[in-house]
């Protein structure tokens, strides 16, 4: 179960949506922010999950949430209280500055705000090589470029950007949403993208993630140019600092791709080397060197993801999979990328 999850319910639907987007914009959080519009909807979700901090409406703040729930509860209050009853849970005032909102809450659940100096890394991975293979790399690469052991660390973000994603079957919708709703809500509306976020985003043991295209036009649509913000919308609003970017084959002109990583690996076989030696030629002679000065190579293992791979951390037999390179970038990003 998630805990690095902040979950906002009050019967004031404006007030919700308001205050969920504001804590999403909030890049230095420890967590995400997933909003409920309805009683039910959060009860069925509490039966399952156990948020790191819980903000309740005062009147929404009944038996049955407190019986679910034994974590963070924090009542969001009309007016300031003086203490809370020996059978209530803190409570907040609602209408306050929005940092003094935010101290009050981290202070309640004992939560520091992160360091808001630190970049966001963004790692590519591309291959002329077979798509499954190719993605079961980017996601093994995906869990060693975020938590990277079983000891924890923040995962990454991954997101499969390939038009027929052969990972769709082990990358489950979260309510039926995909990476298209998660595109299309950013496109909306920017500044309340994050609360929309919060319910299309899955976890499993290895990393974030959207769950790929269902419709291949949707990512034939998508533009260059707008993917730098989009991944980094996204990061900001689940708290993470690494996205991992599975390429794949869906653009006519990936190597736009490239810039808007800070490394892109290209996995490379015997047969598909002169490939790669072909598209390092063109960015040379094209005045594309930013992109160029990117590309890490890596040897290409045959690697296959087991059923149910993502429920657990990797294996052992797995982990070898993973090219040294990989385990290098990572080695020389960690001191700027991770977050104490």
């Amino acid at each position: 179960m998630s805990t690095h999850v902040c979950a906002v319910f009050d019967r004031d639907q404006l007030y919700a949506r308001r205050l969920a987007g504001a804590l999403s914009s909030r890049r230095d959080l420890p967590f995400y922010v997933k909003l409920f519009t309805g009683k039910e909807e959060l009860c069925r979700y509490l039966q399952a999950e156990s948020p790191e901090v819980l903000l309740v409406g005062e009147d929404g703040c009944n038996d049955d949430i407190r019986r679910l729930y034994s974590g963070n509860l924090l009542r969001l209050l009309e007016e300031p209280a003086e203490k809370s009853g020996a059978d209530e849970p803190p409570g907040i005032c609602k209408y306050q500055s929005f940092s003094s909102f935010v101290r009050q809450m981290m202070g309640y659940c004992g939560q520091t705000l992160l360091p808001v100096s630190e970049e966001i890394s963004i790692f590519g991975f591309y291959s002329f090589l077979p798509a499954q293979t190719a993605s079961c790399l980017a996601a093994l690469s995906a869990w060693r470029l975020g938590a990277g052991d079983e000891r924890g660390g923040r995962k990454a973000l991954f997101l499969n950007l390939d038009e027929f994603s052969c990972l769709f079957p082990m990358l489950p919708a979260v309510s039926g949403k995909t990476i298209s709703d998660a595109v299309y809500a950013y496109r909306q509306d920017e500044s309340r993208y994050g609360g929309k976020l919060a319910q299309m985003t899955g976890e499993n043991a290895w990393f974030w993630y959207l769950a790929p295209f269902l419709c291949a036009e949707d990512c034939a649509q998508m533009q260059p140019a707008e993917l730098p913000g989009f991944f980094r919308a996204t990061a900001s609003a689940l708290g993470v600092n690494t996205v991992v970017v599975d390429i794949g084959q869906a653009f006519p002109r990936v190597w736009e791709l490239f810039p808007i990583c800070d490394t892109v690996f290209i996995a490379e076989d015997e047969s598909s080397s002169g490939r790669v030696d072909a598209l390092a030629r063109y960015l040379a002679a094209s005045g594309r060197e930013d992109g160029l000065e990117r590309i890490v190579r890596l040897p290409f293992p045959d690697c296959r993801l087991p059923d149910g791979a993502f429920a657990q951390p990797p294996s052992a037999d797995l982990r070898k999979q993973i090219p040294a390179e990989v385990s290098a970038v990572r080695e020389r990003t960690s001191g700027q990328t991770n977050r104490a």
